[in-house]
C-alpha cells in the first residue's frame, strides 16, 4: 500500500475518513459474513485502493464501486477484473448516489468498510430502501456498534437503534483491531449485517419517528414530560394506561413495538 501511494503521489485523507484495511484475513472474514454468492451485485461504498473490491470481484458477479477520490477511482481501473464479472466506477460522494441509476437486475447487497465521518446519515439513507438492498455487511467504530445493537432497558437504547431495528434485522459480526488499518486509526472498529425488511409501518413514518426523536431528546425524563409539548398531558396518561405501563416510564424502557403501540394509540386518540 505504501508502495502505492508513493507511485501515485497520494496519501490517506482525514477528511474522507482514510483509514485503508490491509489485513488479508480481516478481508475474508467480511466476504465470508456478508454471504455473497457468485450471481449478486454487490454495492462498495469508499473502496480506497480496492484491496476489498478485488474479493468482492471474485465472488459476485458485479461490483459497483463508489468513490470520492478521484485518485483511488482512478487507480480502481487497474484491477484485475475475472472473466464473466463487471466493475462499475463512480466518482461521487456517495450521499448522493441515486440507486435508480444503477443498472440492478436484482436486489443489491451493500459491502463497506464505511467512511466513520458519514457513517449515520449514510446508514439513513440506505435502511429504508428494502425494495432495492437486501443487506449491508458494514464496518463502523466499535463504540458505533454498540450503540446500533443496543437494547430497550438499557442506557445505550437510543433513537437510531430503534431505527435501524424499525427496517432490518441486526446480525452482530466480529472486532477488527486499529492495527489492521494503514493509517491505524485510533479505536477499534467492529462489522456487523443489517438484513433488511418492510417496515412495521408503511404509512406515517415521519411523524412516528418525529415522536421517537423528540421521546428521546429527553431519555431520562419521564415519557410523559419528554412528548407534553407534542401531545396533551392526560392524552398521553390514557394512552399508557391502556398499554398497562406507569405514567412513570422513561423512552429508554419502550421497546419499538410499544412505541409504534404508542403512536397508533395516539393517531386513534386524534381521530377520536
Amino acid at each position: 500500500l505504501k508502495q502505492l501511494l508513493a507511485r501515485l503521489g497520494g496519501s490517506a485523507l482525514k477528511k474522507w475518513s482514510q483509514n485503508f484495511l490491509i489485513d488479508g484475513n480481516i478481508l475474508k472474514k467480511i466476504l465470508l459474513f456478508s454471504q455473497i454468492h457468485k450471481e449478486d451485485h454487490v454495492l462498495e461504498i469508499g473502496p480506497g485502493p480496492g484491496a476489498l473490491t478485488e474479493f468482492l470481484l471474485q465472488n459476485a458477479q458485479e461490483v459497483f464501486a463508489v468513490e470520492i477520490d478521484p485518485l483511488w477511482a482512478k487507480a480502481l481501473e487497474e484491477l484485475h477484473i475475472p472473466e464473466g464479472h463487471k466493475l462499475h466506477i463512480f466518482l461521487q460522494d456517495a450521499l448522493t448516489l441515486d440507486l435508480e441509476t444503477l443498472p440492478l437486475k436484482r436486489k443489491i447487497q451493500v459491502v463497506a468498510n464505511l467512511p466513520y465521518h458519514i457513517t449515520t446519515p449514510l446508514l439513513a439513507k440506505l435502511l429504508p430502501l428494502h425494495k432495492k438492498i437486501h443487506s449491508l455487511t458494514v464496518m463502523v467504530q466499535k463504540e458505533f456498534k454498540e450503540r446500533m445493537c443496543a437494547k430497550p432497558g438499557t442506557k445505550q437504547w437510543n433513537s437510531f437503534a430503534l431505527f435501524l431495528q424499525f427496517y432490518g434485522d441486526i446480525e452482530p459480526g466480529f472486532t477488527v483491531p486499529a492495527s489492521c488499518f494503514f493509517p491505524p486509526p485510533k479505536v477499534d472498529s467492529s462489522v456487523i449485517r443489517i438484513v433488511l425488511k418492510a417496515p412495521p409501518l408503511s404509512h406515517s413514518t415521519e411523524l412516528f419517528f418525529s415522536l421517537v426523536r423528540t421521546a428521546f431528546n429527553q431519555r431520562r425524563k419521564m415519557l410523559r414530560v419528554s412528548l407534553k409539548k407534542m401531545i396533551p398531558l392526560e392524552e398521553i396518561d390514557r394512552i399508557l394506561d391502556h398499554m398497562g405501563c406507569p405514567i412513570s416510564i422513561r423512552p429508554e424502557q419502550l421497546s419499538l413495538a410499544q412505541f409504534i403501540q404508542f403512536f397508533m394509540l395516539m393517531k386513534k386518540e386524534v381521530k377520536d
